[in-house]
């Protein structure tokens, strides 16, 4: 679900100014999805903060009115999604159900808690989303139960995913991290894909897709000072992310006897 970028910015501010976004390269978070990140997002930090998870319910809100009209439903995928899903409904003035990861072993033994009705048009509201089988795995389960599900949102921070339509733009997307104790980076397998300068019909429906394998390096936090006071403005500290590519797999012609693009991705977090 598209979100204003300048709505997506203002959330990772809000974010990284309540502590949700943390980062502990030495020992690596495991998501849900089982992958090892130097990263973690805890957005339920966001619930003890009124003008954060208010702000971010808006954001929800607005974004699916203007992507979906107003459904009939919210779901919410349990359980970080639970909250936000159900401050998202009271605001839009609709009903609310969740899905759980797996249904109960006891009682009635639901998977979805709460009442839907056959062909009830739903939105889903997830916390995070990784590799996405969680928020698949919701969305099957409301469709077997005969809902029409119209899209789904998260937590809109920025994200790296681009229109593979648009002239001279790639995706990357990440398939394994791996720790690297010796240099105490992060090794990352990328899938890369990309038409190539070939912009022709059959290039942009047809994308080539690379395997590479890149290093994700963590910035240490520095101060930044006042140039005449010497005081401490702000701290920053970030990731960067470097991999190396063959021109001649995207079809981009080359005159280098090595064919390689090197590629370097900076992303910075300050405490302003």
């Amino acid at each position: 679900m598209p979100i204003d970028p300048a709505v997506s910015k203002k959330i990772a501010e809000q974010l990284l100014q309540i502590k949700a976004i943390k980062l502990q390269p030495e020992k690596p978070f495991t998501w849900a999805s089982g992958w090892k990140s130097p990263i973690y997002c805890d957005n339920r930090l966001s619930l003890s903060y009124p003008i954060v998870r208010t702000y971010i319910r808006q954001a929800l809100v607005n974004a699916i009115e203007r992507n979906y009209g107003k459904p009939e439903l919210i779901a919410g995928v349990a359980t970080a999604a639970i909250a936000q899903g159900a401050l998202v409904a009271e605001a839009m003035g609709l009903p609310f159900v969740y899905v759980r990861s797996s249904a109960k072993d006891h009682g009635r033994e639901n998977l979805i808690e709460g009442e839907t009705v056959d062909g009830q048009s739903v939105v889903v509201i997830e916390d995070l989303v990784s590799t996405g089988q969680s928020s698949l795995k919701a969305v099957q389960a409301l469709r077997d139960a005969g809902c029409n599900v119209k899209g789904m949102g998260t937590v809109p921070i920025e994200t790296g995913v681009q229109n593979l339509e648009s002239r001279n733009l790639a995706q990357i997307k990440t398939t394994l991290v791996e720790f690297d104790k010796l240099s105490n980076d992060y090794i990352v397998t990328l899938n890369l894909t990309w038409h190539g300068y070939d912009t022709s019909a059959s290039a942009l429906s047809n994308p080539i897709t690379k395997s590479v394998v890149g290093r994700l390096k963590y910035i240490p936090k520095a101060p930044i000072k006042d140039a005449i006071s010497g005081n401490v403005l702000y701290s920053v500290f970030g990731l960067q992310l470097t991999f190396q590519f063959n021109c001649r797999d995207f079809g981009i012609p080359s005159t280098s006897i090595a064919d390689v693009i090197d590629m370097e991705c900076n992303m910075n977090f300050n405490n302003k």
